[in-house]
């Protein structure tokens, strides 16, 4: 898979490299929190893994261009 589901878009933000998009998808019952530039397709995302017995984890990826990044 080249990139993520679209998403919902909850939030822009500007960046030193431009408009910043706050994203969330749903996919099989795990809701994943991403960050895109704007009119880019989401490649990284953190998934939020609740509603079970076991302990609770995240899975997070991160971006960096140049002198800054988002996690």
């Amino acid at each position: 898979m080249d990139h993520l589901p679209d998403g919902i878009l909850l939030d822009e933000a500007a960046s030193p490299g431009g408009i910043l998009e706050l994203v969330a998808y749903e996919t099989e019952g795990i809701v994943w929190i991403g960050v895109r530039a704007k009119g880019s397709p989401l490649k990284g995302a953190l998934g939020l893994h609740t509603g079970s017995n076991k302990d609770h984890y995240l899975e997070v990826t991160a971006e960096i261009h140049g002198t800054w990044g988002v996690a």
